[in-house]
């Protein structure tokens, strides 16, 4: 039995059609999980030396500047996963790829350029109208000069994924969490000011910007990448615009299935209420981590095989990456189940309430585990239009039930109607890809995939 087990790992491991998603997966989620560490730390020393008060003030900051980074981003970042390797195949040359970087960085420029704009003049209305805090104008209209760099960063990232240096790749999905606790230790030891938690929040991204430019630099003057590469096999804006604004709707519906329950939470049910709820989700951070891993790998290899044409390795490898999904997090949610409640306790006494709603979202993480990285399957296929209407569809969903669900069952409300939005979302999408492809990527244990 054991040397079974052992043959089938090994075999695994050991699949040439695979080894760049598994290894690649390994390496992002390495990167992922001491990220969320830090981040730990991080967030107790700000809350120590800075109080809730402050940490409060810079999250709204955070969350704000994020949303303008989805705005000003547009979906290119991940619209460029698909569009280069097609354009790589079109002119039989892989410098294309960089003429690819380069048009949709320019295009990425002008808008996040014009959502600066908006932020800057909007910053007083949004801090009195919305906020009803008329001292976080300052720093919204500041954070109109850090948007910029914050789109140029996520792109550079997509462009290290798509070389294919998926160590350099992890490293600097690590580097924005070690740079800030740096900064937090630096500032507060030696320059402390109650502000310091917002100022980090501006400068990390201008030093990954920085950071992340200069390697790719390096790594094109390095190779010698200066082909001239003919128009004519490179997408043209109105291309490149199409298949970002459809990725852009549903990274915006990621955030509104993501944080609507949280803000509604906030509006019908008290604060301890959101506290322990919000707890209850980052216990889910680590399992979405590894998810999300694999995805990351998964969709430029996704385009890839399209664009050549190559379906039967396309279903193999998709089919294969829902297995490593559902196996490497099946553990982890296996042990919040059984020791979730404990886990909580550690919080304090008060969070062990949460412990029903953690077992309806794990609910949902298995389904999510199931279907794996369908979601970039659609995307980097060019199915990305369909994926929009089915997140939207799920966003939708996740609203009205948390209308209807918070104000009579509370936490466990929320977790009810997230998990419905999640079963709509996954489930939506794995069959969509069985009516397109004509095969299932959905993974149930012993029943499924059998003939991998």
């Amino acid at each position: 039995m054991i040397q079974k087990i052992k043959n089938k790992v090994l075999t695994f491991v050991n699949d040439p059609k695979f080894k760049e998603i598994l290894f690649g997966s390994f390496y992002t989620t390495i990167a992922k999980i001491v990220a969320m560490l830090l981040g730990i730390i991080t967030s107790i020393i700000g809350a120590r030396y800075y109080g809730p008060e402050m940490v409060g003030f810079s999250m709204i900051i955070s969350s704000i500047l994020g949303i303008g980074a989805i705005l000003s981003t547009f979906g290119l970042s991940t619209a460029m996963l698909q569009l280069v390797p097609d354009s790589i195949v079109k002119s039989n040359n892989n410098d294309a790829g960089w003429a690819v970087y380069k048009k949709v960085l320019y295009l990425m420029l002008s808008i996040s350029f014009l959502t600066s704009v908006i932020y800057y003049f909007s910053a007083n209305l949004i801090a009195n109208t919305v906020f009803h805090k008329p001292e976080l104008a300052f720093f919204l209209a500041l954070s109109a000069f850090v948007l910029v760099f914050r789109a140029v960063y996520d792109l550079n990232s997509a462009k290290i994924r798509l070389l294919g240096e998926m160590k350099v790749y992890a490293f600097f999905q690590l580097l924005p969490k070690i740079t800030s606790l740096l900064l937090l230790l630096l500032l507060t030891s030696l320059f402390y000011n109650p502000y310091n938690l917002i100022y980090i929040v501006f400068s990390a991204p201008v030093l990954m910007t920085i950071a992340s430019s200069w390697y790719l630099l390096r790594y094109k003057q390095k190779n010698h990448l200066n082909q001239y590469i003919q128009k004519a096999s490179l997408p043209k804006n109105k291309t490149i615009l199409s298949v970002a604004f459809p990725m852009l709707i549903s990274t915006g519906m990621f955030l509104v299935i993501a944080q609507t329950d949280i803000i509604m939470l906030g509006m019908y049910r008290s604060t301890k209420e959101v506290g322990v709820y919000s707890i209850v989700l980052a216990l889910l951070l680590l399992i979405t981590f590894v998810i999300s891993s694999i995805e990351m790998i998964a969709g430029p290899k996704f385009a890839k095989l399209f664009s050549e044409k190559k379906m039967d390795e396309l279903e193999y490898v998709a089919k294969k990456s829902a297995k490593l999904s559902f196996f490497i997090s099946l553990p982890l949610i296996l042990i919040l189940m059984l020791l979730g409640k404990w886990v909580l306790s550690i919080y304090g006494e008060a969070f062990t309430g949460g412990y029903l709603p953690l077992l309806i979202l794990l609910a949902g993480q298995i389904v999510s585990a199931m279907v794996g990285p369908a979601g970039y399957m659609l995307d980097m296929t060019g199915y990305q239009k369909q994926f929009r209407n089915i997140v939207l569809l799920a966003g939708g969903v996740n609203i009205v039930m948390n209308y209807i669900l918070i104000p009579y069952y509370g936490i466990e409300g929320a977790a009810l109607a997230s998990l419905i939005s999640v079963i709509i979302w996954k489930m939506g999408t794995a069959f969509y890809i069985k009516k397109i492809f004509g095969f299932h990527i959905l993974y149930i244990p012993f029943l499924t995939h059998k003939r991998n």
